[in-house]
């Protein structure tokens, strides 16, 4: 666990973050025999296994599927968020997919690329 924390450490919080990587690895280990061959299922099912596993929201799950297998989904943070609400686009009764589908609307899936890093 040493060596995850040490390469984690600049983004923050990583004692708890170092626990729950190993925690989502033993998991796909145990449940996925270490292969992540789910990724070659459709969007909505891939993701209800991906947040199966404890640790991976949504939003994570997004992140992963954005990243790794290429899907023009947006995920939403806290900070996109307060920033739609303060718009008047969230409302009380809003959850993260329908602010993601209200989001995925209004943005065609040409202009949702990843970010280069």
């Amino acid at each position: 666990m040493r060596e995850i924390e040490k390469v984690i450490k600049p983004a923050g919080l990583y004692r708890i973050r170092a626990r729950r990587i190993k925690n989502i690895a033993e998991d796909l280990v145990e449940k996925y025999d270490g292969k992540i061959k789910i990724l070659k299922l459709p969007y909505d099912e891939v993701k209800k296994k991906l947040t199966s596993i404890k640790g991976i929201g949504p939003k994570t799950a997004d992140v992963f599927l954005m990243a790794i297998k290429g899907e023009q989904v947006l995920p939403i943070d806290v900070h996109i968020f307060r920033i739609m609400k303060r718009l008047g686009i969230a409302g009380e009764r809003d959850n993260y997919e329908s602010l993601r589908a209200k989001l995925e609307s209004e943005i065609p899936p040409k202009q949702r690329t990843k970010t280069q890093y």
